[in-house]
């Protein structure tokens, strides 16, 4: 089906609620989502029917395939050039219902033949720029909806989250867009908008949904909405402040554990090369947040921006903010506020900070990422 005004767009939501999930044994938990399926529908541009022809390479020469679902059912019997043509001939249904009748080989075959098409895909600058405007967000292909011989809980899901007895996670497809939106992220320097485990991230939102909605399809399910197409710009600080708004609509237990949730998930997106994770930076006000593994570390620190005239707090020892990152636990923010009046770090943070990595292009990366200029590292670290 062709793409219409709204294929390329669509509401960010937040999904809350006790969970399944392993990690989190029936506690609350909360992950933004962005639920997708029919093509024509609010980020239908992400279904394998929507119409984006991408070439391919074939053993009969270059072929445009109208839909990522025609060349990927056409790979179940690539050397077969009359099912090509058949293929090719139709709609992405047509396709389907062709290869329906056909089996991979080797399933690792399908899941090389689906990355390729969506990477092919993703040349298109509108695909490329509806991924990016979900942030950090959990890509959910939700098939709910359908009729239940058309669901699918493998690419994605059932209805409550379910999945098929064979697959692992169900939502192959929104996992794979999330793997390929971190490479983009990454090609672009957005290293705070990567998303460091998206199989994992895709698990706890079908934790919370098998254990609250089970019974329903998740884009039609009713959920706050956190945001609706925004821009890099507005990233992560429209998301820190819509965030903390829905939290007003909860209890106070509940409010606690979703700005935890918020604040971890944003962590846990930081660059790779920040051994301080990046927690949260606020726009207007200049206000950020960064974690440390021990308390002296934090108190050193806040000590010092306090001394240059920011305002500042600190949440120890996991009181109201406990995270993990790579394997630690980080239980120790510091909050501070810049009010945008100062653009350079002050010198004795800036001098902890080389202390504490003796690695100038590392130290030169935080302190860009808290929203200073960057650095100037011709300095000795060891002064």
């Amino acid at each position: 089906m062709p793409l219409n005004a709204r294929s390329d767009k669509g509401p960010i939501k937040k999904l809350s609620g006790s969970s399944n999930h392993g990690r989190y044994n029936t506690q609350f938990d909360s992950v933004d989502i962005v639920a997708f399926d029919r093509e024509g529908e609010e980020w239908g541009i992400f279904s394998n029917y929507a119409e984006i022809p991408i070439k391919m390479q074939t053993p009969f020469g270059e072929k445009t395939f109208p839909t990522v679902e025609h060349y990927f059912q056409y790979q179940k019997d690539p050397n077969d050039k009359a099912y090509l043509e058949r293929i090719l001939q139709g709609d992405a249904q047509n396709a389907r219902d062709l290869g329906q009748k056909k089996r991979w080989s080797d399933f690792k075959l399908a899941d090389e033949a689906m990355q390729r098409a969506i990477q092919e895909k993703l040349k298109n600058p509108l695909v490329r720029r509806a991924l990016k405007d979900t942030g950090n967000a959990c890509l959910i292909e939700d098939t709910g909806s359908r009729s239940s011989q058309n669901q699918d809980g493998n690419w994605g899901w059932r209805t409550g989250g379910s999945i098929e007895p064979h697959a692992t996670t169900g939502n192959k497809l929104g996992i794979l867009l999330m793997e390929e939106r971190n490479r983009l992220h990454r090609q672009e320097g957005n290293f705070s908008m990567i998303v460091q485990n998206p199989r994992d991230l895709s698990e706890r939102a079908r934790g919370i949904m098998t254990r609250n909605y089970s019974n329903k399809n998740l884009i039609h399910l009713s959920l706050p909405v956190v945001s609706t197409t925004p821009t890099q710009a507005s990233y992560p600080s429209s998301r820190m402040k819509d965030s903390l708004n829905q939290t007003k609509k909860h209890s106070t237990q509940e409010s606690h554990h979703e700005v935890s949730q918020m604040i971890r998930t944003m962590m846990t997106t930081s660059s790779p090369s920040l051994d301080i994770p990046f927690v949260g930076k606020g726009q207007m006000n200049g206000t950020f947040k960064i974690a440390f593994d021990n308390p002296k570390d934090a108190a050193a620190f806040q000590d010092m921006l306090a001394k240059q005239g920011f305002k500042t707090s600190y949440f120890g020892d996991g009181e109201r903010y406990p995270m993990e990152h790579s394997g630690k636990k980080l239980n120790h923010i510091v909050r501070f506020e810049n009010a945008g009046t100062k653009t350079e770090i002050p010198e004795k943070a800036l001098q902890f900070l080389k202390e504490k990595f003796n690695d100038d292009a590392k130290v030169a990366n935080i302190v860009e990422n808290m929203g200073f200029e960057r650095p100037k590292m011709g300095v000795s670290m060891h002064m």
